[in-house]
Protein backbone atom coordinates (compact mmCIF):
# COMPACT_ATOMS: atom_id res chain seq x y z
CA UNK A 1 0.00 0.00 0.00
CA UNK A 2 1.17 3.56 -0.53
CA UNK A 3 0.51 6.89 1.07
CA UNK A 4 -0.67 9.92 -0.87
CA UNK A 5 -1.01 13.45 0.40
CA UNK A 6 -2.42 16.56 -1.20
CA UNK A 7 -0.05 18.86 -3.04
CA UNK A 8 -2.29 21.78 -2.25
CA UNK A 9 -2.21 23.84 0.89
CA UNK A 10 -4.92 23.66 3.53
CA UNK A 11 -8.20 25.20 2.55
CA UNK A 12 -10.57 26.86 4.96
CA UNK A 13 -14.17 27.86 4.70
CA UNK A 14 -13.13 31.44 3.96
CA UNK A 15 -11.02 30.34 0.94
CA UNK A 16 -13.82 28.38 -0.71
CA UNK A 17 -16.72 29.94 -2.51
CA UNK A 18 -20.09 29.66 -0.82
CA UNK A 19 -22.29 27.29 -2.77
CA UNK A 20 -25.88 26.33 -2.12
CA UNK A 21 -27.52 23.25 -3.61
CA UNK A 22 -29.49 24.06 -6.75
CA UNK A 23 -33.16 24.56 -6.02
CA UNK A 24 -35.35 21.66 -7.03
CA UNK A 25 -38.88 21.97 -8.37
CA UNK A 26 -39.84 18.93 -6.31
CA UNK A 27 -39.42 18.30 -2.58
CA UNK A 28 -36.67 16.13 -1.15
CA UNK A 29 -37.97 12.54 -0.84
CA UNK A 30 -35.80 11.98 2.24
CA UNK A 31 -37.51 13.13 5.46
CA UNK A 32 -35.61 14.46 8.47
CA UNK A 33 -31.97 14.06 7.37
CA UNK A 34 -29.20 14.86 9.84
CA UNK A 35 -26.61 17.56 8.97
CA UNK A 36 -24.04 15.08 7.64
CA UNK A 37 -26.68 13.48 5.42
CA UNK A 38 -27.62 16.89 4.04
CA UNK A 39 -23.98 17.56 3.15
CA UNK A 40 -23.57 14.25 1.33
CA UNK A 41 -26.94 14.34 -0.45
CA UNK A 42 -26.11 17.32 -2.59
CA UNK A 43 -23.40 17.91 -5.21
CA UNK A 44 -20.86 19.83 -3.15
CA UNK A 45 -17.38 19.48 -4.56
CA UNK A 46 -14.83 17.50 -2.56
CA UNK A 47 -12.95 20.70 -1.75
CA UNK A 48 -16.11 22.30 -0.42
CA UNK A 49 -16.75 19.28 1.81
CA UNK A 50 -13.19 19.57 3.06
CA UNK A 51 -13.70 23.26 3.82
CA UNK A 52 -16.85 22.44 5.82
CA UNK A 53 -14.97 19.82 7.86
CA UNK A 54 -12.02 22.14 8.49
CA UNK A 55 -14.36 24.89 9.65
CA UNK A 56 -15.91 22.47 12.17
CA UNK A 57 -12.45 21.35 13.31
CA UNK A 58 -11.22 24.91 13.80
CA UNK A 59 -14.35 25.86 15.73
CA UNK A 60 -14.04 22.77 17.93
CA UNK A 61 -10.37 23.47 18.67
CA UNK A 62 -11.18 27.07 19.59
CA UNK A 63 -14.01 26.01 21.89
CA UNK A 64 -12.16 23.15 23.56
CA UNK A 65 -8.82 24.92 23.96
CA UNK A 66 -6.40 23.04 21.76
CA UNK A 67 -3.34 22.87 24.01
CA UNK A 68 -5.13 21.94 27.23
CA UNK A 69 -7.33 19.44 25.42
CA UNK A 70 -4.61 17.54 23.56
CA UNK A 71 -2.33 17.00 26.53
CA UNK A 72 1.33 15.98 26.29
CA UNK A 73 2.65 14.28 23.12
CA UNK A 74 2.67 10.50 22.97
CA UNK A 75 5.67 8.40 21.94
CA UNK A 76 5.47 6.95 18.43
CA UNK A 77 8.19 4.27 18.66
CA UNK A 78 7.12 0.75 19.69
CA UNK A 79 9.54 -0.77 22.25
CA UNK A 80 11.06 -4.12 21.21
CA UNK A 81 8.88 -7.08 22.15
CA UNK A 82 5.78 -4.99 22.83
CA UNK A 83 2.52 -5.77 20.98
CA UNK A 84 0.87 -3.03 18.98
CA UNK A 85 -2.09 -1.61 20.92
CA UNK A 86 -5.03 -0.66 18.70
CA UNK A 87 -8.16 1.24 19.75
CA UNK A 88 -11.29 1.05 17.57
CA UNK A 89 -14.18 3.46 18.06
CA UNK A 90 -17.51 2.76 16.42
CA UNK A 91 -21.20 2.03 16.88
CA UNK A 92 -22.54 -1.31 18.07
CA UNK A 93 -25.65 -0.58 16.02
CA UNK A 94 -23.79 -0.55 12.69
CA UNK A 95 -24.39 -4.13 11.52
CA UNK A 96 -22.76 -3.87 8.03
CA UNK A 97 -19.62 -2.27 9.38
CA UNK A 98 -19.23 -4.72 12.25
CA UNK A 99 -19.72 -7.66 9.87
CA UNK A 100 -16.83 -6.23 7.83
CA UNK A 101 -14.59 -5.46 10.81
CA UNK A 102 -15.01 -8.75 12.70
CA UNK A 103 -12.67 -10.79 10.43
CA UNK A 104 -10.08 -8.00 10.67
CA UNK A 105 -10.21 -8.06 14.47
CA UNK A 106 -9.88 -11.85 14.46
CA UNK A 107 -6.99 -11.94 11.96
CA UNK A 108 -5.02 -9.17 13.66
CA UNK A 109 -5.52 -10.34 17.24
CA UNK A 110 -2.41 -12.54 17.06
CA UNK A 111 -0.11 -9.56 16.45
CA UNK A 112 -1.98 -6.66 18.05
CA UNK A 113 -4.04 -5.99 21.17
CA UNK A 114 -7.43 -4.56 20.15
CA UNK A 115 -9.83 -2.62 22.36
CA UNK A 116 -13.30 -1.73 21.07
CA UNK A 117 -14.74 1.55 22.41
CA UNK A 118 -18.47 1.42 21.70
CA UNK A 119 -20.17 4.75 21.03
CA UNK A 120 -23.71 3.32 21.22
CA UNK A 121 -25.46 0.94 23.64
CA UNK A 122 -25.39 -2.80 22.90
CA UNK A 123 -28.25 -3.92 20.67
CA UNK A 124 -31.17 -5.72 22.36
CA UNK A 125 -31.37 -9.51 22.26
CA UNK A 126 -27.73 -9.90 21.12
CA UNK A 127 -28.28 -10.42 17.36
CA UNK A 128 -25.99 -12.64 15.32
CA UNK A 129 -23.69 -9.86 14.08
CA UNK A 130 -23.16 -8.66 17.67
CA UNK A 131 -22.18 -12.14 18.84
CA UNK A 132 -19.96 -12.36 15.75
CA UNK A 133 -17.96 -9.26 16.68
CA UNK A 134 -17.79 -10.26 20.36
CA UNK A 135 -16.22 -13.53 19.28
CA UNK A 136 -13.61 -11.71 17.21
CA UNK A 137 -12.10 -9.61 20.01
CA UNK A 138 -10.43 -10.79 23.23
CA UNK A 139 -12.56 -11.20 26.35
CA UNK A 140 -12.82 -7.94 28.22
CA UNK A 141 -11.77 -5.83 25.22
CA UNK A 142 -15.18 -4.17 24.77
CA UNK A 143 -15.63 -0.80 26.51
CA UNK A 144 -19.13 0.69 26.67
CA UNK A 145 -18.59 4.44 26.32
CA UNK A 146 -22.02 5.67 25.16
CA UNK A 147 -22.61 7.47 28.49
CA UNK A 148 -19.10 9.00 28.62
CA UNK A 149 -18.04 12.50 27.66
CA UNK A 150 -15.58 13.08 24.80
CA UNK A 151 -12.84 13.86 27.33
CA UNK A 152 -13.53 10.64 29.26
CA UNK A 153 -13.31 8.66 26.03
CA UNK A 154 -10.01 10.30 25.11
CA UNK A 155 -8.56 9.64 28.56
CA UNK A 156 -9.63 5.98 28.41
CA UNK A 157 -7.95 5.46 25.03
CA UNK A 158 -4.75 7.10 26.29
CA UNK A 159 -4.69 5.12 29.54
CA UNK A 160 -5.98 1.58 28.83
CA UNK A 161 -3.09 -0.86 28.82
CA UNK A 162 -0.57 1.94 28.66
CA UNK A 163 -2.33 3.80 25.84
CA UNK A 164 -3.18 2.97 22.23
CA UNK A 165 -0.53 3.26 19.53
CA UNK A 166 -3.09 3.37 16.70
CA UNK A 167 -6.69 4.58 16.68
CA UNK A 168 -9.10 3.17 14.08
CA UNK A 169 -11.93 5.66 13.68
CA UNK A 170 -15.09 3.87 12.61
CA UNK A 171 -17.48 6.64 13.65
CA UNK A 172 -19.84 7.76 10.92
CA UNK A 173 -20.40 11.35 12.07
CA UNK A 174 -16.90 12.67 11.55
CA UNK A 175 -17.33 16.29 12.50
CA UNK A 176 -17.17 17.56 16.06
CA UNK A 177 -20.26 19.73 15.71
CA UNK A 178 -23.05 20.66 18.13
CA UNK A 179 -26.10 18.42 18.37
CA UNK A 180 -29.56 20.03 18.26
CA UNK A 181 -30.83 20.61 21.78
CA UNK A 182 -27.61 19.43 23.45
CA UNK A 183 -24.63 21.29 24.95
CA UNK A 184 -21.90 22.14 22.42
CA UNK A 185 -19.31 19.54 21.45
CA UNK A 186 -20.90 16.56 23.18
CA UNK A 187 -20.49 14.09 20.32
CA UNK A 188 -18.09 11.38 21.32
CA UNK A 189 -16.06 11.78 18.14
CA UNK A 190 -14.95 15.16 19.59
CA UNK A 191 -12.47 12.99 21.52
CA UNK A 192 -10.40 12.86 18.33
CA UNK A 193 -9.41 16.47 18.97
CA UNK A 194 -7.55 15.26 22.05
CA UNK A 195 -5.21 13.21 19.85
CA UNK A 196 -5.81 10.13 22.03
CA UNK A 197 -3.35 8.08 19.93
CA UNK A 198 -0.33 9.16 17.87
CA UNK A 199 -1.70 7.58 14.67
CA UNK A 200 -5.34 7.78 13.51
CA UNK A 201 -6.87 5.87 10.61
CA UNK A 202 -10.36 6.55 9.30
CA UNK A 203 -11.83 3.17 8.33
CA UNK A 204 -15.08 1.93 6.80
CA UNK A 205 -17.14 4.96 7.75
CA UNK A 206 -18.31 8.16 6.07
CA UNK A 207 -15.91 8.69 3.13
CA UNK A 208 -15.12 12.28 3.99
CA UNK A 209 -12.45 14.07 5.94
CA UNK A 210 -12.98 15.25 9.51
CA UNK A 211 -10.57 18.14 9.10
CA UNK A 212 -7.83 16.64 11.28
CA UNK A 213 -4.43 15.09 10.50
CA UNK A 214 -4.26 11.33 10.14
CA UNK A 215 -4.75 8.65 7.49
CA UNK A 216 -7.69 7.45 5.41
CA UNK A 217 -7.92 4.04 3.76
CA UNK A 218 -8.83 4.26 0.08
CA UNK A 219 -8.01 2.72 -3.30
CA UNK A 220 -7.20 4.00 -6.77
CA UNK A 221 -10.72 3.40 -8.10
CA UNK A 222 -12.51 5.16 -5.24
CA UNK A 223 -10.12 8.13 -5.29
CA UNK A 224 -8.51 9.63 -8.35
CA UNK A 225 -4.90 10.40 -7.57
CA UNK A 226 -3.54 12.99 -7.21
CA UNK A 227 -6.55 15.30 -7.51
CA UNK A 228 -8.70 13.25 -5.15
CA UNK A 229 -6.20 13.61 -2.31
CA UNK A 230 -7.02 17.32 -2.12
CA UNK A 231 -10.37 16.60 -0.45
CA UNK A 232 -8.73 15.15 2.68
CA UNK A 233 -6.68 16.68 5.46
CA UNK A 234 -5.54 13.10 6.11
CA UNK A 235 -2.98 11.27 3.98
CA UNK A 236 -4.50 8.59 1.75
CA UNK A 237 -3.30 5.01 2.12
CA UNK A 238 -4.18 3.26 -1.14
CA UNK A 239 -4.88 -0.46 -0.83
CA UNK A 240 -4.28 -2.56 -3.96
CA UNK A 241 -7.36 -4.78 -3.71
CA UNK A 242 -10.00 -2.36 -2.50
CA UNK A 243 -10.42 -0.38 0.69
CA UNK A 244 -13.66 -1.95 1.94
CA UNK A 245 -13.48 -5.56 3.18
CA UNK A 246 -16.50 -7.86 3.11
CA UNK A 247 -17.21 -11.06 4.98
CA UNK A 248 -20.40 -12.30 3.34
CA UNK A 249 -18.99 -15.81 3.07
CA UNK A 250 -19.15 -16.09 6.87
CA UNK A 251 -22.84 -15.23 7.23
CA UNK A 252 -24.64 -15.01 3.84
CA UNK A 253 -24.98 -18.69 2.94
CA UNK A 254 -25.77 -19.76 -0.66
CA UNK A 255 -29.37 -19.88 -1.77
CA UNK A 256 -31.20 -23.20 -1.88
CA UNK A 257 -34.26 -24.05 -3.96
CA UNK A 258 -36.38 -23.66 -0.82
CA UNK A 259 -34.93 -20.17 -0.26
CA UNK A 260 -35.76 -19.17 -3.81
CA UNK A 261 -39.33 -20.38 -3.37
CA UNK A 262 -39.71 -18.45 -0.11
CA UNK A 263 -38.22 -15.24 -1.48
CA UNK A 264 -40.50 -14.83 -4.46
CA UNK A 265 -41.83 -11.73 -6.10
CA UNK A 266 -45.34 -12.54 -4.95
CA UNK A 267 -44.17 -12.67 -1.32
CA UNK A 268 -42.69 -9.17 -1.69
CA UNK A 269 -45.73 -7.63 -3.40
CA UNK A 270 -44.00 -7.42 -6.78
CA UNK A 271 -45.47 -8.15 -10.18
CA UNK A 272 -44.31 -11.48 -11.60
CA UNK A 273 -44.11 -10.18 -15.16
CA UNK A 274 -43.09 -6.51 -14.91
CA UNK A 275 -39.49 -5.29 -14.99
CA UNK A 276 -38.37 -4.31 -11.48
CA UNK A 277 -35.85 -1.56 -10.74
CA UNK A 278 -34.74 -1.58 -7.10
CA UNK A 279 -32.94 0.69 -4.70
CA UNK A 280 -31.55 -1.08 -1.64
CA UNK A 281 -29.78 1.95 -0.17
CA UNK A 282 -31.00 3.94 2.80
CA UNK A 283 -33.44 6.48 1.48
CA UNK A 284 -31.62 9.48 2.93
CA UNK A 285 -29.14 9.08 0.05
CA UNK A 286 -31.90 9.84 -2.45
CA UNK A 287 -32.16 13.49 -3.46
CA UNK A 288 -34.30 15.39 -5.99
CA UNK A 289 -31.66 14.97 -8.70
CA UNK A 290 -31.72 11.18 -8.52
CA UNK A 291 -35.47 11.04 -7.96
CA UNK A 292 -36.06 12.99 -11.18
CA UNK A 293 -34.06 10.42 -13.18
CA UNK A 294 -35.91 7.53 -11.56
CA UNK A 295 -39.27 9.21 -12.23
CA UNK A 296 -38.42 9.75 -15.88
CA UNK A 297 -37.37 6.10 -16.12
CA UNK A 298 -40.79 5.01 -14.87
CA UNK A 299 -42.51 7.29 -17.37
CA UNK A 300 -40.45 5.84 -20.22
CA UNK A 301 -40.95 2.20 -19.18
CA UNK A 302 -44.70 2.10 -18.46
CA UNK A 303 -44.76 -1.46 -17.10
CA UNK A 304 -41.76 -1.05 -14.78
CA UNK A 305 -42.00 -0.88 -11.00
CA UNK A 306 -39.68 0.78 -8.49
CA UNK A 307 -38.85 -1.19 -5.34
CA UNK A 308 -37.68 0.97 -2.42
CA UNK A 309 -36.29 0.05 0.98
CA UNK A 310 -38.56 0.96 3.87
CA UNK A 311 -37.60 4.18 5.63
CA UNK A 312 -37.78 4.45 9.41
CA UNK A 313 -40.23 7.35 9.05
CA UNK A 314 -42.70 5.27 7.03
CA UNK A 315 -43.98 3.33 10.03
CA UNK A 316 -45.49 -0.11 10.06
CA UNK A 317 -48.93 1.06 8.97
CA UNK A 318 -48.26 3.11 5.81
CA UNK A 319 -44.87 1.71 4.71
CA UNK A 320 -44.51 4.70 2.40
CA UNK A 321 -44.04 8.28 3.53
CA UNK A 322 -46.73 10.79 2.68
CA UNK A 323 -44.13 12.74 0.72
CA UNK A 324 -43.31 9.83 -1.58
CA UNK A 325 -46.99 9.01 -1.96
CA UNK A 326 -47.48 12.56 -3.18
CA UNK A 327 -44.56 12.16 -5.57
CA UNK A 328 -46.07 8.95 -6.91
CA UNK A 329 -49.44 10.61 -7.38
CA UNK A 330 -47.78 13.41 -9.33
CA UNK A 331 -46.35 10.76 -11.64
CA UNK A 332 -49.69 9.02 -11.97
CA UNK A 333 -48.30 5.88 -10.31
CA UNK A 334 -50.28 3.40 -8.26
CA UNK A 335 -48.48 2.66 -5.00
CA UNK A 336 -48.34 -0.78 -3.47
CA UNK A 337 -47.20 -2.27 -0.18
CA UNK A 338 -46.01 -5.62 1.00
CA UNK A 339 -49.45 -7.13 0.30
CA UNK A 340 -49.26 -9.21 -2.91
CA UNK A 341 -52.75 -8.42 -4.14
CA UNK A 342 -52.00 -4.67 -3.83
CA UNK A 343 -48.88 -4.63 -5.98
CA UNK A 344 -48.25 -1.24 -7.55
CA UNK A 345 -45.55 0.55 -9.49
CA UNK A 346 -43.96 1.99 -6.36
CA UNK A 347 -43.45 -0.82 -3.87
CA UNK A 348 -41.80 -0.66 -0.45
CA UNK A 349 -39.78 -3.57 0.90
CA UNK A 350 -40.12 -4.15 4.62
CA UNK A 351 -36.96 -4.05 6.69
CA UNK A 352 -35.75 -7.52 7.57
CA UNK A 353 -32.70 -9.08 9.22
CA UNK A 354 -29.69 -8.57 6.97
CA UNK A 355 -29.30 -12.19 5.87
CA UNK A 356 -32.97 -12.37 4.86
CA UNK A 357 -32.65 -9.06 3.03
CA UNK A 358 -29.62 -10.21 1.02
CA UNK A 359 -31.51 -13.32 -0.10
CA UNK A 360 -34.26 -11.28 -1.77
CA UNK A 361 -32.08 -8.86 -3.75
CA UNK A 362 -32.03 -11.17 -6.77
CA UNK A 363 -35.75 -10.56 -7.34
CA UNK A 364 -34.97 -7.26 -9.06
CA UNK A 365 -34.01 -6.90 -12.73
CA UNK A 366 -31.84 -3.84 -12.15
CA UNK A 367 -30.40 -2.05 -9.10
CA UNK A 368 -30.20 1.74 -9.20
CA UNK A 369 -27.44 3.49 -7.29
CA UNK A 370 -27.71 6.97 -5.80
CA UNK A 371 -25.59 10.05 -6.43
CA UNK A 372 -23.54 11.85 -5.27
CA UNK A 373 -23.37 9.45 -2.27
CA UNK A 374 -23.24 5.95 -3.72
CA UNK A 375 -23.55 2.56 -2.06
CA UNK A 376 -20.71 0.40 -0.75
CA UNK A 377 -21.92 -2.29 1.66
CA UNK A 378 -25.24 -2.41 -0.18
CA UNK A 379 -23.45 -3.02 -3.47
CA UNK A 380 -21.78 -6.12 -2.05
CA UNK A 381 -25.10 -7.30 -0.60
CA UNK A 382 -26.79 -7.00 -3.98
CA UNK A 383 -24.33 -9.00 -6.08
CA UNK A 384 -23.38 -11.64 -3.50
CA UNK A 385 -26.30 -14.01 -4.17
CA UNK A 386 -27.26 -14.02 -7.85
CA UNK A 387 -27.55 -10.27 -7.90
CA UNK A 388 -28.94 -8.27 -10.84
CA UNK A 389 -26.93 -5.65 -12.81
CA UNK A 390 -25.90 -2.57 -10.85
CA UNK A 391 -26.16 0.86 -12.48
CA UNK A 392 -24.17 3.77 -11.03
CA UNK A 393 -23.10 7.28 -11.94
CA UNK A 394 -19.47 7.84 -11.00
CA UNK A 395 -18.59 11.35 -9.91
CA UNK A 396 -15.44 13.06 -8.71
CA UNK A 397 -15.99 12.66 -4.98
CA UNK A 398 -14.80 9.67 -2.94
CA UNK A 399 -18.36 8.88 -1.87
CA UNK A 400 -19.51 9.05 -5.50
CA UNK A 401 -17.17 6.22 -6.50
CA UNK A 402 -17.68 3.71 -3.68
CA UNK A 403 -19.91 1.24 -5.51
CA UNK A 404 -17.62 1.43 -8.55
CA UNK A 405 -14.71 0.47 -6.32
CA UNK A 406 -16.55 -2.39 -4.62
CA UNK A 407 -17.68 -4.03 -7.84
CA UNK A 408 -14.40 -3.36 -9.67
CA UNK A 409 -12.38 -5.18 -7.03
CA UNK A 410 -14.85 -8.06 -7.09
CA UNK A 411 -14.23 -8.37 -10.86
CA UNK A 412 -17.85 -7.32 -11.46
CA UNK A 413 -17.27 -3.99 -13.15
CA UNK A 414 -20.34 -1.82 -12.61
CA UNK A 415 -22.27 -0.15 -15.36
CA UNK A 416 -21.08 3.42 -14.90
CA UNK A 417 -22.38 6.58 -16.52
CA UNK A 418 -21.03 10.12 -16.52
CA UNK A 419 -24.31 12.06 -16.36
CA UNK A 420 -27.81 11.66 -15.00
CA UNK A 421 -29.28 11.69 -18.52
CA UNK A 422 -26.96 8.85 -19.51
CA UNK A 423 -27.94 7.08 -16.28
CA UNK A 424 -31.64 7.42 -17.12
CA UNK A 425 -31.14 6.22 -20.71
CA UNK A 426 -29.09 3.22 -19.54
CA UNK A 427 -31.76 2.27 -16.98
CA UNK A 428 -34.45 2.35 -19.66
CA UNK A 429 -32.39 0.14 -22.00
CA UNK A 430 -31.42 -2.34 -19.28
CA UNK A 431 -34.98 -2.75 -18.00
CA UNK A 432 -36.12 -3.38 -21.56
CA UNK A 433 -33.41 -5.99 -22.12
CA UNK A 434 -34.09 -7.77 -18.83
CA UNK A 435 -37.82 -7.80 -19.49
CA UNK A 436 -37.47 -9.19 -23.03
CA UNK A 437 -34.84 -11.87 -22.31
Amino acid sequence: MRGVSSSRGPRTASSTRSVSPSPSPRPNPNPNPNPKQVQLQFPWTHLELRAIAEAHAHAAAATLGAEAWRGPPLPTALPPGQRLRVAYIGALSDEPQLNAMAPIFRAASTTAAYTFYALTPPPPDEPHYYRHVLGSIPAGALRHMHTATPLQLAVAIRADGGGAHVLLDGSWLKECSPQPGAPPLTRLNCALHATPAPIRFSVLAAPVTNGLPGYTLADAVAVRVPQGAACFTERLVLLPHGSYPFSHATWATPLTSADEAEHSRAAEGLSRHSPIAASFVQRWKLNPIGWAAWSNMLRRVPRASLWLLQHSSDGEASLLSALLRGEAAALGLRTGSHVPRDAGRLVVMRRRPLEEHVRRTGLADLVLDTTPYSAHTTAADAFWLKGPPWLAMSGERFDSRLSSSVLHHAALGPLRTASMRAFEDAAVRLLGCRHNR
